[in-house]
């Protein structure tokens, strides 16, 4: 069963009246921790669905393989965010922006070339997985932390996915992209 634009917009109008990129301290321990942490906060909720949603825009196979190349570029960004203990310069903003750029890529239904699509992920999983990495909720191993967090990214983006292969119209996915943007604009603007 579709759901409705109605239904779409409203849930789309809520979300933005949300607290922007704000989330990234979760509590708990190891696993658990990880897997609820891409489900802590708008910006990373946004971030791993617009991904599926751009990904699955695709008609090629790249679409099963962006969301995986994602979440290895934040699990390895991770690690040198944890080993770092320090923040990247401008990494608030920089998480923001990917919302943003991803937002205006669906929206307008950019399809680029592999390489290009690639490389963009990686660098948008870096803001993302440094921070996460910084930012590991106290007394959590690395190790179960991290493969909670790739797995419940990976359900996001997967979510991300199907919705835009199965559940939304070319004109629900151009709203959507414009609903991801303008969090996205959002946040950038809550961290400048």
């Amino acid at each position: 069963m579709n759901p409705t634009p109605r239904l779409i917009l409203i849930v789309m109008a809520l979300m933005l009246f949300s607290t922007p990129a704000a989330a990234h301290i979760v509590h708990g321990e190891g696993l658990m921790a990880g897997l609820a942490h891409p489900f802590h906060g708008m910006d990373h909720i946004l971030a791993a669905l617009a991904v599926g949603l751009w990904a699955g825009q695709r008609q090629d196979r790249l679409a099963w393989a962006l969301p995986g190349l994602f979440a290895v570029a934040l699990l390895i960004s991770a690690l040198a965010g944890h080993a770092s203990g320090n923040p990247l310069p401008l990494m608030e903003p920089g998480i923001a922006a990917t919302v943003l750029l991803l937002g205006i890529f669906i929206a307008f239904a950019l399809n680029m070339p592999a390489a290009v699509s690639a490389a963009l992920l990686v660098v948008f999983a870096v803001f993302h997985g440094w921070a996460h990495g910084v930012e590991q909720p106290v007394g959590t191993t690395v190790g179960s932390y991290l493969i909670g967090l790739a797995v419940g990214t990976l359900v996001l983006q997967f979510a991300g996915i199907l919705a835009s292969r199965k559940l939304l119209r070319a004109d629900m996915l151009k709203l959507a992209g414009g609903f991801v943007a303008g969090a996205g604009s959002m946040m950038l603007l809550a961290v400048m």
